[in-house]
């Protein structure tokens, strides 16, 4: 599977995953909701897509340096 966006999402999305590591368990899951979302075609575009993650990364990171 392959997905476009755009070179800025892209460095972006890298930048952020490497600096919040996910547990396995949150991997999977995460893995998982994706998974059950595309069965029930519930797919968006790209752009769409990784803008929402980035999003979700972002949360993610100032949830753990709040602590």
């Amino acid at each position: 599977m392959s997905i476009d966006i755009s070179r800025k999402n892209e460095a972006r999305l890298k930048a952020t995953a490497q600096s919040i590591p996910l547990s396995p368990e949150e991997m999977h899951t995460e893995i998982e909701r994706g998974f059950s979302e595309s069965e029930r075609d519930e797919v968006v575009d790209g752009e769409t897509f990784s803008n929402g993650l980035l999003a979700e990364l972002d949360e993610m990171e100032h949830k753990r340096r709040a602590g």
